[in-house]
């Protein structure tokens, strides 16, 4: 339904992110672009370890922060933009998560059910951990477009550190902006991204929110682990 896309989304050899600008903000596209194109630089480093490849990722979300906001300082007509992130990295078969905002990443292992590994920095994400709405209230709350962090929209920001994962041969990892999840729920992912091909579960699940309503940009990556070679 939104005339503008402000989702970004990075898939490279190693490192796979979604970025979504701030609704309701000054050139949020502009703030998503720029964090993307912080991250792609990790694709070609490599890590002592699962510690030095995590901390990275924190630090290029700090650094996107600082630069969103100071470009923002400088742009008076950029006033307020500002972007949620989620970036999940790939070292030596270890999956590590950082994270701002509501952008979310899965986990479907074998016949386990798909299990978020981030939380969501928003009003609504508040309300279900605290216990007082669920998930499908959370859908239709009237508040349910408020960020309670974003990157660039203060001078600092601390991201989320989110679950380390062990790889095994046909994890799915699923990343989406909540022009997703904030539509469908957690089993009809599930259903159209499980061991079917990488293209078609994209388009599906592309295909699943517009028929949801579509009231928000619409961003997934799907990757998928397989034997080395």
């Amino acid at each position: 339904m939104r005339k503008q896309n402000e989702d970004r989304a990075l898939v490279g050899e190693r490192i796979f992110v979604v970025a979504d600008g701030v609704g309701g903000h000054n050139a949020g596209e502009v703030a998503s672009s720029m964090v993307v194109s912080l991250m792609d630089d990790l694709d070609v480093l490599r890590f002592a370890s699962a510690d030095e490849a995590e901390a990275a990722l924190a630090d290029k979300i700090v650094e996107a922060n600082d630069r969103i906001h100071q470009r923002a300082i400088h742009e008076p007509e950029r006033e307020g933009m500002a972007s949620t992130v989620t970036a999940a990295l790939v070292h030596d078969r270890t999956l590590v998560l950082a994270q701002v905002g509501d952008t979310r990443a899965y986990l479907k292992r074998g016949a386990d059910q798909l299990r978020r590994l981030t939380p969501d920095h928003s009003f609504v994400g508040a309300l279900v951990d605290a216990g007082y709405i669920t998930e499908e209230e959370a859908r239709v709350h009237p508040k349910r477009s408020v960020i309670l962090k974003a990157v660039g929209l203060e001078p600092t920001v601390e991201p989320e550190v989110g679950e380390r994962v062990a790889l095994q041969i046909g994890d799915e990892i699923v990343l989406v902006s909540d022009g997703v999840h904030g539509v469908i729920d957690e089993d009809h992912i599930e259903r159209l991204v499980h061991g079917r091909p990488l293209d078609t579960a994209v388009d599906d699940v592309i295909t699943a929110a517009r028929e949801a309503g579509g009231p928000d940009n619409i961003t997934v990556v799907v990757a998928r682990a397989v034997a080395d070679g």
